[in-house]
């Protein structure tokens, strides 16, 4: 906004008082002697008559209307004669935001009654920017002319201050030493002032309409009075001065009012005045968006009886106002969050989907694990800003996942408040990223990086024991920073799912997939392995459970494949943990052999015996879903005159690739 001083007010109005009428063409002067003896020659043109007048004149009443008087300038309504809160042409009044009735210290975007977390509750036509209305103009409720003289009188439409302009003649002058501009009506000569007003931060005020700006809703119509008179638009929670007008053939209407109680809660809401002359008499109820709140208390609507046994109401309905009517909040008391129920999901993976709404939706699993403040690394406390944050309110919560697919397993810390449900997460770094995966996200190998999340929005449904929540998501590097931009999930945390490698082997069990020998030899073979998915118990029986795991935290594979094509089915069982994707194989008995097996028929060695396979290493690889190993194989001899012999075979390279399967 322009800021103006009073001095430049006054240099310009000198100027224009000097040189205004100057002409080329002037044939006549107006000979001006001023009182302190200087004498001043003035050009003018076609004029008549000259009179010198006291500026009462130009001030002079037609009439009043409950208490305020007005000037009549021959237009379709009648101007009040000085401003909202004024009590003479020369005071400037009160500062009103737009829809707002009473004036204040300091006017915000944060602090504006229709704005409540950056959504506008009323007078919206965009679903994007707030709750649709689609009206376009003030209630008469929310109308600071209304409000604060009465009567009839109201706030002017933007097509009534364009009459005004267009009807007036506008002078820059000063009354009682203020300066502003005088409307001079083309119609019948009368005058109104409008003085120039300032807001609390020292900022030139305009003159509100009561008509919504269409090219945003955040914004209303107005008229501009310094340098001149111009018809533009301001943010709607600007500071401005309200000039009333009203019609002098409407009825002075009678009120009803809509009252709101906190009815136990805290906090501050306008009542609604409704009008004997308004069209209808049915209004909507206004959305408690965080403004009746009531601590460990969800608001759950309105009731006409404090005690619910009224009418019950929801935000936004239309209610027919014939008689003063209060309606009282009803509130639902939230219950602290039952530790319990999340501790029970501590090691489980639950049901989450990505990118809601989206084509790229996908569903699957997140581990979920409950933090104490003491399992949060102290360089993620630091790194988070939370070293001198509470814990004692909150449940955290670490969830791992597998961002999109694409082999980064994000470990990402989410606070819920116990007592009012809210949730929040700070930024914070969620994974380690390596060069593969870089190069795989970016298309360039910029080395190694970290994967951050930050912007975090969320809220968690406690009916349901649902999470929702969007972050923006960004990968540091040695060369800056790659932004992903907003992703959004959805965690239902009754529904337990399949962690993305159940539901890999899920859907392989029973399928033949691709595996190959004595990988990077030139023995190497490539055919088909079958893959069994193992149970929970047999995962047990195999004693390949670590210290800080269970069984359930592993997948049990049965690879059955034809070791060499010498005819012998393998069996070989691997377990692979979900959480760190590590991979063992106790040793093992893979297969039993017998007199047809080809080392009995072309050396003679033992009828019967059995391959026996150990010193596993491996590894699994999430992103291309492929698993490689080495062991030594070894055939062991029970039958025949070598039986108790070990035949050894020497190392086995091994690669499995889930992703391909083999018809």
């Amino acid at each position: 906004m322009k800021q103006i001083t009073k001095s430049l007010m006054r240099f310009v109005f000198t100027i224009a008082l000097l040189f205004g009428s100057t002409s080329a063409w002037a044939q006549y002067f107006m000979d001006v002697t001023t009182k302190d003896g200087n004498r001043i020659l003035i050009p003018v043109t076609n004029v008549d008559s000259v009179r010198i007048v006291n500026e009462s004149e130009y001030n002079t009443p037609s009439g009043s209307h409950n208490g305020y008087e007005y000037v009549d300038l021959g237009l379709s309504v009648m101007w009040a004669s000085y401003n909202v809160g004024a009590n003479s042409p020369e005071e400037t009044g009160d500062l009103f935001a737009w829809g707002e009735v009473t004036p204040k210290e300091t006017y915000t975007y944060e602090n504006y009654k229709f704005l409540s977390n950056n959504i506008i509750t009323k007078y919206c036509s965009s679903s994007d920017q707030g709750i649709v209305d689609n009206k376009t103009t003030l209630d008469k409720c929310d109308d600071a002319a209304r409000y604060n003289m009465g009567g009839s009188w109201r706030m002017p439409t933007l097509s009534e201050y364009e009459e005004l302009v267009n009807n007036c003649s506008w002078s820059y002058t000063a009354h009682n030493g203020v300066e502003g501009y005088r409307a001079f009506s083309k119609i019948n000569g009368n005058s109104i002032f409008f003085p120039i007003t300032v807001t609390p931060d020292n900022m030139v005020a305009d003159y509100w309409s009561s008509t919504l700006y269409e090219g945003n809703p955040l914004a209303a119509y107005m008229l501009r009075n310094y340098n001149n008179i111009v018809i533009g638009a301001i943010q709607r929670y600007t500071a401005c001065s309200v000039r009333a007008v009203y019609s002098a053939t409407t009825n002075i209407p009678t009120t009803m009012t809509l009252t709101f109680d906190a009815n136990g809660g805290s906090g501050e809401m306008s009542p609604i005045i409704v009008y004997s002359d308004d069209n209808s008499n049915s209004v909507a109820i206004p959305y408690n968006v965080d403004i009746f709140v009531r601590k460990n208390y969800k608001f759950i609507g309105w009731n006409t009886a404090s005690d619910g046994n009224g009418i019950s109401y929801s935000d936004g309905d239309s209610i027919e106002i014939t008689q003063n009517i209060t309606l009282y909040a009803q509130w639902e008391e939230l219950v602290p969050l039952d530790e319990a129920f999340y501790l029970a999901l501590d090691g489980k993976t639950v049901k989450l989907t990505e990118s809601l709404g989206s084509q790229a939706e996908t569903s699957y699993g997140a581990l979920v694990n409950v933090m104490n403040r003491e399992d949060i690394p102290t360089e993620k406390i630091e790194e988070m800003g939370m070293v001198d944050f509470n814990f004692e309110n909150y449940i955290c919560l670490q969830l791992t996942y597998n961002w999109y697919g694409f082999g980064v397993e994000c470990k990402y810390y989410i606070f819920i408040n116990r007592y009012d449900y809210s949730v929040f997460a700070p930024a914070q770094f969620v994974a380690d990223v390596d060069e593969s995966i870089v190069t795989s996200l970016l298309g360039v190998n910029y080395g190694p990086g970290k994967f951050q999340f930050a912007n975090f929005e969320g809220s968690l449904d406690n009916q349901t024991n649902t999470l929702t929540f969007q972050n923006l998501a960004a990968i540091n590097v040695s060369a800056g920073t790659a932004s992903f931009g907003v992703d959004s999930y959805k965690v239902e945390f009754e529904e337990t799912a399949q962690s993305p490698l159940e539901a890999l082997f899920t859907s392989l069990n029973g399928k033949t997939v691709r595996l190959t020998e004595s990988v990077g030899t030139e023995s190497e073979a490539a055919y088909g392995v079958l893959v069994t998915l193992l149970s929970e118990e047999d995962i047990t029986n195999a004693g390949v459970v670590q210290d800080g795991f269970t069984a359930a935290d592993y997948i049990g594979l049965k690879l059955t494949y034809n070791w060499y094509s010498y005819g012998v089915n393998c069996n070989y069982c691997i377990y692979i943990n979900k959480k760190d994707y590590s991979v063992s194989a106790p040793a093992q008995n893979t297969g039993l052999t017998d007199e047809n097996f080809i080392y009995h028929q072309q050396f003679g060695y033992g009828e019967e015996g059995y391959y026996y396979f150990k010193d596993f290493s491996g590894s699994y690889d999430p992103l291309s879903t492929t698993l490689t190993m080495s062991f030594t194989a070894d055939w062991y001899i029970t039958a025949g005159q070598y039986a108790n012999m070990y035949l050894q075979f020497g190392a086995d390279n091994y690669k499995v690739e889930f992703g391909e399967i083999i018809e």
